[in-house]
C-alpha cells in the first residue's frame, strides 16, 4: 500500500464480542470465496500472499466493510498492521487456517493493536476515503489485486440488499479498472479527468447487469459498458481502424469500401436484443437487411478491402473477446430476395498458438488465463486478416515466472484456412503496422 506515512484506517466495532464469538458471526456472514472461482479467501490463502497483496486486501475490506455494509471497527489500525495481526492469527494456529480472512479480520479486531496511531494524522471524512486513482495509479499490481480481492470478499459477506453480482475474478477486474483509469503503468500516470473517481464505484461499472433494473436508462447502460475495451491497441491518427458500436447508444453506420452495403445495429436498445445488421444499397435490393449477430455488451467492425466480409470483434464477456470474420455472399431465393451470411470463428486457431507460447514460457508449471482479449486490428490481404492479442497469465507460486503477467501479440492469420500464419510482438506491431500498445 503506498499511502501517507501517517495515514490510518479508522476500525471501530458495533459490539465487543469474545474471540470466537467474532467467528462465529462472521462465519454467519457467508464466509466469501472469490466470485468467479472457487479460490477460498483462508488462511492457507493468506500465508501465500506477498505483504502488499495482504495491506491491499486489508484495504478493499475496510473500504467495503464501512461504506457497502455500514458497519464500524473498534481499533485505529494502518493496514500493515491489521495484515500482521492476521498473518500471526494464522500461524499460531494451523486449525484457525480453515477461518475466511473476513472473519480472521474481525477477529483481530478485538484484540489490542500492535501499536497506538501516531497523534495528527490525515483525516479523510469522504466517501470512500482515499480510494480513488490516485490510491490506484501509486499502488503496485499486487495492491491492485488485494484491493479488489478483499473488497469482494467482503461484499460476498454482506447483506442481500448490499451485494452485488460480480462473476469474474478480481485480477480482470483489476485489469477493467486499470483500463477505466487509462493507467500507464510504466509511469504511473492515469486520466487526470478520472484521478477523483473513487475505486469502488469504478468496480461496481463492471457488475454483472442482471441486477439492472428496468427503469434504468439505455443510456445509462451504455455508460457502464462502453468502456469495454478488446485489447490496449493503439492506432495512429487518419489509419484505418475497427468502428466501436454497442448494444445501446453507440450505433454508427459503417459502408463497405464499394458502397454497397453498410453495417449498424439495429433493434431495442438492450443486451442481446440489438443485432450487428448488414443493410443492402444496390440497385435491386435496396433496404434489405439482416441480422448477423446478437451484442452482449459491445463490438467492433472492420471491412475487408474487397467488401465481400467484414471482421466482427465481439465484446462479449469482461474477461474474454472473439474475433469472427462475417461473409456478405448475396443471393436471391426462389420466391423472396435472401442473403447468406457465413460466419467464421478465427478465436480457437489464434488461441491455441497463444497457449502454446505460453505452455513453453511457463513450462513445466500450469498457469491460469485471467483474461484473453482477441482484437481484429487489419487487413493485410483480402484474405488474411490481423488479429491482436492482449492476455493477462498468472504463474504458480513454485514457478521462477509467478505472480501475474500482461501479454500482447499479434498473430496474421490465413481466413480461408483458418491458420496461423505469422506472429508478431509489441515491437514488430509498431515497426511494420503502426500499432502501439497502451502501458
Amino acid at each position: 500500500m503506498r499511502c501517507p506515512p501517517s495515514a490510518t484506517i479508522k476500525l471501530w466495532l458495533l459490539l465487543p464480542v469474545l474471540f470466537f464469538g467474532i467467528l462465529n458471526s462472521a462465519a454467519g456472514e457467508r464466509a466469501p470465496e472469490s466470485p468467479a472461482s472457487t479460490t477460498t479467501y483462508d488462511g492457507h490463502w493468506w500465508l501465500l500472499l506477498t505483504s502488499e497483496e495482504q495491506t491491499g486486501f486489508v484495504n478493499g475490506d475496510a473500504d467495503c466493510y464501512v461504506f457497502e455494509l455500514g458497519k464500524k471497527f473498534r481499533n485505529s489500525q494502518s493496514a500493515p498492521d491489521v495484515a500482521q495481526l492476521v498473518s500471526n492469527f494464522y500461524r499460531d494456529s494451523t486449525e484457525a487456517r480453515s477461518a475466511s480472512v473476513y472473519a480472521a479480520i474481525r477477529i483481530v479486531d478485538s484484540l489490542p493493536p500492535l501499536r497506538q496511531p501516531a497523534p495528527g494524522g490525515e483525516q479523510w471524512k469522504e466517501r470512500h476515503w482515499y480510494f480513488d486513482g490516485d490510491w490506484w495509479r501509486q499502488g503496485t499490481p499486487a495492491d491492485r489485486l488485494g484491493f479488489v480481492e478483499g473488497f469482494l470478499a467482503c461484499l460476498g459477506a454482506g447483506k442481500k440488499d448490499v451485494r452485488a453480482t460480480f462473476s469474474q475474478s478480481p485480477a480482470q477486474y483489476v485489469a477493467l479498472i486499470n483500463r477505466w483509469y487509462a493507467l500507464n503503468q510504466e509511469t504511473g500516470d492515469v486520466d487526470p479527468k478520472r484521478e477523483d473517481a473513487k475505486i469502488a464505484g469504478v468496480l461496481f461499472k463492471f457488475r454483472d447487469r442482471r441486477d439492472a433494473t428496468p427503469a434504468q436508462s439505455p443510456a445509462a447502460r451504455a455508460t457502464d459498458t462502453a468502456f469495454l475495451p478488446a485489447g490496449p491497441f493503439l492506432f495512429e491518427p487518419g489509419a484505418i481502424q475497427p468502428t466501436y458500436m454497442d448494444a445501446f447508444d453507440s450505433r454508427p453506420t459503417v459502408r463497405s469500401p464499394d458502397g454497397k452495403a453498410q453495417v449498424t445495429v439495429a433493434g431495442p436498445a438492450e443486451s442481446l436484443k440489438a443485432w450487428v445488421t448488414v443493410q443492402l444499397l444496390g440497385q435491386y435490393v435496396e433496404g434489405l437487411q439482416y441480422q448477423v449477430w446478437p451484442i452482449e455488451r459491445s463490438v467492433d467492425v472492420l471491412w475487408n478491402p474487397d467488401s465481400q466480409v467484414f471482421a466482427l470483434t465481439d465484446n462479449r464477456y469482461a474477461n474474454l473477446s472473439y474475433v469472427f470474420v462475417c461473409g456478405t455472399n448475396f443471393r436471391m431465393g426462389e420466391s423472396s430476395p435472401g442473403l447468406g451470411l457465413p460466419i467464421t470463428d478465427l478465436t480457437p486457431p489464434v488461441r491455441k498458438v497463444f497457449e502454446s507460447q505460453m505452455h513453453k514460457f511457463y513450462a513445466p508449471h500450469p498457469y491460469e488465463t485471467r483474461l484473453l482479449y482477441a482484437k481484429a486490428l487489419r487487413w493485410i490481404r483480402n484474405d488474411r486478416l490481423l488479429v491482436g492479442v492482449s492476455a493477462m497469465i498468472a504463474g504458480p507460486s513454485a514457478s521462477a515466472n509467478r505472480g501475474i503477467k500482461e501479454w500482447n501479440f499479434a498473430y496474421l492469420v490465413d481466413v480461408p484456412s483458418k491458420k496461423v500464419v505469422g506472429e508478431l510482438n509489441e515491437a514488430q506491431l509498431l515497426s511494420q503496422y503502426g500499432i502501439g500498445v497502451a502501458k
